[in-house]
């Protein structure tokens, strides 16, 4: 029972001590990307008025289209 205890410290010791010795030096492994060495904020809009009156009108089309496909008689104001 102690063996198996033992081992599991010791397996943790390795580990642990494993990870810290990658680290070292930091500066010099440690690539920062662009976000850590300072990155650019970008802001994205959408222009809704534009985005609503393109929708309009491709649904505009496809009801002329429809109607065309059906015989319909179409009014226009």
């Amino acid at each position: 029972m102690e063996k198996k205890i033992l081992w599991r410290i010791v397996l943790i010791v390795v580990v642990v001590g494993l990870s810290a010795w990658s680290m070292y030096p930091p500066g010099e492994k440690i690539n920062y990307g662009l976000d850590l060495s300072g990155g650019v904020h970008l802001v994205l809009q959408v222009q809704t008025d534009d985005a609503i009156k393109a929708e309009l009108d491709d649904s505009a089309l496809r009801l002329d289209s429809l109607a065309v496909e059906k015989d319909l008689k179409i009014r226009r104001a």
